[in-house]
């Protein structure tokens, strides 16, 4: 008889075996990062350079197509330069320029599975119900609040360490990604690609 098999409980073998299940299907990763998109941010994004370097890759490759805004007439599609929405491809708010907001809008894709922008809207004048600028929140930080079954959103939320602020529903754009298991997860946000890379991701971290 092997001594092993001898002396070792079959309980405690079978939990050694599970543990080194485990660690071979993990490739050697032990922890994986955890499920939220504050630590992707933090950990995927600035704390990996392949996860950064591809998303600054697909970022820079998008700027060589600038955007332009089109009139589509008789089938043809012609370029407008003097619509009202020509002023958010200079600058979307005083502070950010419409590249800049569009790389925002592209990572928090890209990371978090969701992206949420604050076009808050004139209450009057010429111009009431049209949104007066663009800010792009943060994702990890905005709170979907529910409503009913047949309005499942009711606002947002932002709540962070520094601030925690209520946005209307119509004040909000949200685009997110497809959560093919939304209904265990019982969320209205997005899937983040992290989520399908955990392992790689963590393994990379702890080489």
């Amino acid at each position: 008889m092997n001594f092993f098999n001898w002396i070792v409980p079959a309980k405690i073998k079978r939990q050694f075996a599970s543990a080194i299940y485990e660690y071979w299907i993990t490739q050697g990763t032990a922890n994986t990062m955890e499920d939220d998109t504050g630590v992707f941010l933090s950990d995927a994004y600035k704390g990996n350079i392949s996860v950064y370097s591809i998303i600054d890759r697909i970022d820079k490759m998008r700027r060589q197509a600038p955007m332009r805004l089109y009139q589509k007439k008789d089938g043809k599609a012609i370029e407008v330069t003097d619509h009202e929405l020509n002023r958010f491809l200079s600058k979307v708010n005083p502070e950010t320029g419409f590249n800049d907001f569009v790389s925002q809008v592209l990572i928090y894709r890209l990371i978090c599975g969701e992206n949420f922008i604050y076009a808050p809207r004139l209450n009057s004048g010429l111009n009431a119900g049209k949104a007066a600028e663009l800010r792009v929140l943060p994702a990890s930080d905005v709170e979907i609040i529910e409503g009913t079954p047949l309005d499942p959103v009711r606002g947002y939320r932002m709540e962070n360490s520094t601030i925690s602020q209520e946005f209307p529903k119509a004040d909000v754009i949200h685009q997110k990604l497809f959560d093919p298991l939304w209904y265990r997860n019982n969320t209205l946000h997005g899937m983040s690609p992290i989520v399908a890379a955990n392992k790689t991701v963590s393994r990379l971290n702890e080489a």
